[in-house]
């Protein structure tokens, strides 16, 4: 039943439909509500809350009903950014050294001195508030990303569970989502509602499937009663989209993701992340390069000589790799000539949005002087492979050992803002690259690295510390899994349209990171252990095979 204002009994209730509408976090929620109607609940210590406002504890508990945090994390969170001030705490109150009360005072407060008419009345709003934010595709109200303890379960049960949350993440997903798809479309007199199209392209994307061909499929299948728009009026809407408003929308989108799965899975630890190319393959008529826009224009580029295509789009991706979720935290398209000292700023800052950043990875493409200058400006850690320039080859034939460091390495080149051929500095690390076979000690040929990370060859313990730190690289090489599985997610097209490919790549990234949501919720779930957690228990198929079930469904 979806809730209406009349329905809402309470103040706190009636504030709610207001807020949700802007609000999607507990804390900025909670410190919003007024709490004037405080006085007629009975106080069954008195004067036990004279250190802190009733209000300000009233408040952090309707943050700990929305978040479910246990105590420890619900002070931990408080804590932070200043929330607890945000929530009304008075700061000249906390003990030395602290931003926020203690976390007895907490719990006491709850389980001690608040009365059971006060707390009915907090647990009670707090779930009709987190009911309407759910109807209502409010990040607050998504509860499907909750961990379950499944640790016990069968293999049967594993599987319905793993279906049920696949069903129940792909629903919850679309409600975030599509809010902040905007296809430019007219509000009214249309015969197709934007869910429509959205609903088609997942289809798409899920079934590797053209419009044509899905627009037909989608229209057998959907419960909509005008059915399915065809695959002409479909592509027509993409390709009115322009490159700005595709990339702000899977930014959204992404933040949307990331908000609910915050509360509940691991992100809290620093990322290892990694920049990365994407060519989407470029195929003149006959021969002939088509340009339809000014767009497709900039967009339209040579590749490297190891593609077996010609031109391409590029799009750089910024991505979690090692241990933690390989969630796709940022989207850059990527201009023909256009400076990839900003696109790589440009990913930082989106990714720092969402996780700590520990160690920035990237390969040889990304070795330039203006990359370098940008990654030492964001503050980030990083190691990238060098080319093998003369200088480099030098630097290796004169090495007396098996790892050397020089320190205050210059990079030059053309960097933006900058004059031309200006200098980058950073840390040049040559390192052996040994045979596959670990039983075998020969070096097949030794690499070099560049890293802003603290590196020395002085005595045999640098030099093992050195390599240890640019050994990590190859942990980045995850991503490369991770592009696969993203174009799995690819709808069909031979279009060659740039906002056509641009968007279709776009949805791909969103599909491959709710496979990955659903992935890491299970295995968390079955308190799988973390060092198996690096290889998806669930396969992409699987998840495309069960989320299709969702497209169309009212």
């Amino acid at each position: 039943m979806n809730r209406t204002l009349e329905q809402a009994r309470t103040s706190i209730e009636q504030q709610a439909f207001d807020l949700l509408e802007t609000v999607n976090d507990a804390t900025s929620l909670a410190s919003q509500f007024e709490l004037g109607s405080l006085n007629i609940y009975e106080d069954r210590r008195a004067g036990w809350h004279h250190k802190y406002s009733l209000e300000a504890l009233v408040r952090v508990m309707y943050v700990r009903e929305f978040t479910g945090y246990p105590w420890k994390k619900l002070h931990d969170h408080i804590s932070e950014d200043g929330r607890a001030i945000k929530l009304g705490f008075d700061p000249q109150k906390f003990a030395n050294g602290q931003s926020a009360p203690a976390r007895t005072t907490l719990s006491r407060a709850w389980n001690e001195y608040f009365g059971p008419e006060l707390k009915r009345y907090i647990s009670n709003t707090a779930t009709w508030v987190l009911e309407l934010a759910h109807e209502q595709g409010n990040p607050l109200g998504m509860r499907s990303l909750e961990p379950e303890d499944k640790s016990d379960v069968s293999e049967v049960g594993e599987k319905q569970y793993t279906r049920k949350k696949i069903r129940e993440v792909t629903q919850e997903m679309k409600q975030l989502a599509y809010p902040a798809i905007e296809l430019g479309r007219p509000d009214e007199e249309t015969r197709y509602h934007d869910n429509a199209f959205l609903d088609l392209c997942v289809l798409m994307s899920l079934q590797n499937l053209a419009a044509e061909d899905g627009t037909t499929i989608y229209g057998d299948t959907t419960t909509r009663e005008n059915g399915s728009p065809d695959g002409d009026t479909v592509l027509h809407w993409f390709k009115q989209l322009k490159r700005k408003k595709i990339v702000g929308f899977v930014d959204d989108c992404i933040g949307r993701m990331i908000k609910p799965a915050k509360r509940h899975l691991e992100f809290t630890r620093p990322a290892d992340v990694a920049i990365d190319i994407t060519y989407l393959a470029y195929y003149p008529d006959k021969d002939e390069v088509v340009l339809f826009t000014e767009e497709d224009e900039e967009m339209v580029q040579g590749t490297p000589d190891s593609k077996e295509y010609e031109l391409c789009y590029k799009i750089a991706t910024c991505c979690i790799v090692g241990e933690n979720v390989k969630f796709t935290l940022g989207v850059e398209p990527v201009p023909l000539g256009h400076s990839m000292g900003k696109i790589v700023r440009s990913l930082i800052w989106k990714a720092k949005k969402h996780v700590s950043i520990d160690t920035v990875y990237a390969d040889r493409g990304f070795d330039a002087a203006d990359v370098i200058r940008s990654l030492n400006e964001a503050g980030v850690d990083y190691v990238i492979p060098r080319r093998k320039t003369s200088r480099v080859k030098n630097f290796i034939r004169q090495m007396e050992h098996e790892v050397e460091v020089e320190q205050n390495y210059a990079i030059y080149g053309d960097i933006d803002g900058d004059a031309t051929n200006a200098r980058a500095e950073t840390n040049f690390v040559a390192v052996p690259k040994r045979n596959a076979n670990e039983d075998d000690d020969k070096v097949e040929e030794t690499i070099g690295f560049v890293t802003n990370k603290d590196v020395d060859d002085e005595i045999r313990l640098d030099r093992v510390e050195a390599k240890g730190i640019v050994d990590r690289y190859r942990r980045r090489w995850g991503i490369e899994n991770s592009y696969r599985s993203i174009k799995q997610f690819l709808a069909w097209t031979t279009s060659k349209e740039y906002s056509v490919r641009l968007f279709y790549f776009a949805f791909a990234v969103l599909l491959y990171n709710m496979w990955l949501l659903v992935d890491f919720l299970v295995q968390v779930s079955l308190d799988n252990p973390e060092e198996y957690r690096r290889k998806p228990r669930m396969t992409a198929k699987r998840f495309l095979n069960v989320a299709i079930e969702e497209v169309g469904v009212d």
